[in-house]
């Protein structure tokens, strides 16, 4: 997949601890079907693999995160199974950047970045 072609969804969606907000997120994502998805602020400490593929469907088994500071911040980038190669990821104070790659395009890196004011 060219990253010309790649479909990244970038969303500030203010708290992923409310099914009917994970729900619309999802919902979101079968409509638009991004290669790469990114969440900020999703206030989660912890995410884990099924928390993932519950929000974001099955083919999204890759992500890095930013864990939440108690109830502020937390990102997410995750990318479908298959889409781009991830060689190296950074996970910083208020950014996560995942370095992306496949045999057609040259290495290209992308940053979410969520933090104060």
């Amino acid at each position: 997949m060219s990253m010309d072609r790649a479909n990244v969804l970038i969303w500030n969606v203010r708290g992923l601890n409310d099914q009917a907000r994970r729900d619309n997120l999802r919902k979101v994502v079968d409509d638009s079907k991004p290669a790469v998805v990114c969440l900020q602020e999703t206030k989660l400490s912890n995410i884990t693999e099924r928390d993932v593929t519950t929000f974001l469907g099955r083919d999204f088994t890759n992500f890095v995160f930013l864990p939440a500071q108690q109830t502020r911040g937390g990102i997410l980038v995750a990318w479908k199974e298959g889409s781009f190669e991830v060689s190296q990821h950074r996970v910083h104070r208020h950014s996560v950047s995942v370095l992306f790659s496949n045999q057609v395009d040259p290495p290209w890196w992308f940053t979410g970045v969520y933090g104060p004011h």
